[in-house]
């Protein structure tokens, strides 16, 4: 899952139990941290943020440039699913 400082409520409550089931990881920026709910864990989230398992910032460097770094850093993930 994908998630920077915009995701926020229930996006937060599903990054956050996504690598706790094992069923994906978190790429992008931290969340908002504005959700008070406690994780499988029972981790409580307000205040926290969910932490992506890799880190991926944008500078402002990329916006001119028309890049992205996080979707350059996950287009590798995905290359093992393609059937070509």
């Amino acid at each position: 899952m994908l998630t920077d400082h915009y995701t926020g409520s229930a996006a937060e409550v599903f990054a956050s139990a996504i690598p706790e089931t094992g069923r994906g990881i978190v790429l992008g920026q931290r969340s908002k941290a504005v959700v008070d709910d406690h994780a499988e864990r029972a981790v409580r989230l307000e205040g926290r943020r969910v932490i992506p398992d890799a880190a991926v910032d944008l500078t402002t460097k990329d916006f001119p440039e028309d890049e992205d770094a996080v979707l350059d850093h996950v287009r590798p993930l995905f290359q093992p699913l393609n059937r070509e």
